[in-house]
């Protein structure tokens, strides 16, 4: 007997799957409560971004930036 696989299944179906998951995958999530350090470090880093203390970096750059250490690091080898 042949066990299904995601390669079996249609477009339309993966889709439903994917959005099944989502559901559950979310759902689940909400039930878990964030630790109180974890919620603390993130107040405190809105806060510093607020203030201007800390400032966001565009997703471009970041992306540059590490394609830049992953091409520094097989060059490397």
């Amino acid at each position: 007997m042949k066990t299904a696989t995601t390669a079996d299944l249609s477009l339309e179906e993966k889709v439903e799957l994917a959005l099944q998951l989502w559901a559950e995958v979310s759902e689940e999530v909400e039930k878990r409560r964030i630790p109180e350090w974890h919620r603390a470090i993130l107040d405190e880093r809105w806060r510093a971004h607020e203030s201007g203390e800390s400032r966001a970096i565009p997703f471009a750059e970041v992306k540059r930036e590490l394609e830049l250490m992953i091409a520094e690091h097989r060059n490397a080898r």
